[in-house]
Parts: structure tokens; C-alpha cells; sequence
């Protein structure tokens, strides 16, 4: 059963669809299906419109497993032969730290933004326009990720900060997209796998 090599994730608002972008476009990373192209994503968040709903149920449903999730991921990325292939999903913030090991893909990739700027993005671009549903938002996901994915794993787990060290409050991101290949091509080569 196909396993996702590289999954990317992180609370949303936090630079995961520039992540899932680059790997896509730049190395050639089957990361979705079909995806959107909303107005807070111009160029398209790559996350992939099939496993978003079936994450939302590992992470919502106890009787649905990692098994079932797997199987679905399988029929939807397992026929591309050698291709490196991901998965960015934002709903698996609330995952297990049991999930994740079963789930045992090759690498995740964790982004982080500040509070502030990813509630401040949240508020600009979804709905409720409610900043305490946002922060509460945001520190739950920030508190399972560290709880169940910042610890030690079987795989890497590469962490990707934005905006952490500002210089002005106009700045979006203080990361380039040359910058993001820089830090991501050693780990897509370490799997046999160079830009396309």
C-alpha cells in the first residue's frame, strides 16, 4: 500500500501551499490531484481536494483509521510508478502522534508562522472574521503538532519558519521561492529525486 513520501502541514495561513507549490512545480513532487485556486491562493494551495476530506475524517471520526486513509491514498497517488509523490494536508495538524506513525511517510515537512501574522491572515481571507476564533484555532493546531509531530519519529521532520524575524509589518514572507528550493533540494535528493 502506498504511503505518502513527503507530506506537508501545518496550521494554514502558514506558507504549506508555497511549500506544496515548489515541490510540485520546481521538483516535479506529485503532490495533488486536482486542487483550488481561491483568492488567499492564487497561484493554488496543491492540497488535494479527495485526501482533505478523507484526512478531516481520521481526524474527526475514532472509527475511522489510518488503514482506510491509507487505502484511499493508495487508489488516488499509488499508480505513478517511481515518482516522488506527497500529500500537503493542513487537517492533519490534528493528527495522533499514533496516526503519524502509521500514516510513516519518508519525510514531513512542518511549517510555522507567528500567531499574530497567521491570525491576522486568517481573519483577512476566511470566515468568521472573528480574531479569538482564530487564535483559539491556531493554538490548538500549534499545541497538537508539537504534542504528536515535533517529537522524536521514525522519519525527519524539516521545520520551515516564515515571518518569524520581521523586519516590516508590510513584509508577507521573508522567504523567497529560491531560498525554499535551497533548503528543500538536499531532501528531495536524498530520496533519488533532483529538479525536473
Amino acid at each position: 500500500m502506498k504511503h505518502p513520501d513527503i507530506i506537508v502541514v501545518g496550521v494554514g495561513r502558514t506558507g504549506t501551499s508555497t511549500i506544496a507549490r515548489i515541490l510540485h512545480e520546481d521538483f516535479g513532487v506529485h503532490m495533488a490531484n486536482s486542487w483550488d485556486t481561491l483568492l488567499c491562493n492564487p497561484l493554488g494551495n496543491y492540497e488535494d481536494l479527495t485526501m482533505a476530506q478523507y484526512s478531516r475524517y481520521l481526524t474527526e471520526k475514532p472509527e475511522y483509521t489510518v488503514e482506510e486513509w491509507l487505502k484511499i491514498y493508495d487508489f488516488s497517488f499509488g499508480g505513478r510508478g517511481k515518482q516522488l509523490v506527497g500529500l500537503k494536508c493542513c487537517q492533519l495538524a490534528m493528527a495522533t502522534r499514533d496516526q503519524w506513525a502509521d500514516i510513516n511517510p519518508k519525510l514531513v515537512i512542518r511549517t510555522y508562522r507567528p500567531l499574530s501574522r497567521t491570525v491576522d491572515s486568517m481573519v483577512r481571507w476566511r470566515e468568521p472574521k472573528n480574531e479569538d476564533y482564530w487564535v483559539n484555532f491556531y493554538r490548538q493546531r500549534e499545541m497538537r503538532l508539537r504534542k504528536h509531530l515535533d517529537k522524536e519519529h521514525s522519519f525527519p521532520v524539516l521545520r520551515i519558519a516564515f515571518n518569524e524575524d520581521l523586519r516590516t509589518d508590510e513584509e508577507e514572507d521573508l522567504r523567497t521561492d529560491e531560498e525554499l528550493q535551497d533548503i528543500l533540494r538536499p531532501w528531495v535528493e536524498r530520496f533519488g529525486y533532483g529538479i525536473i
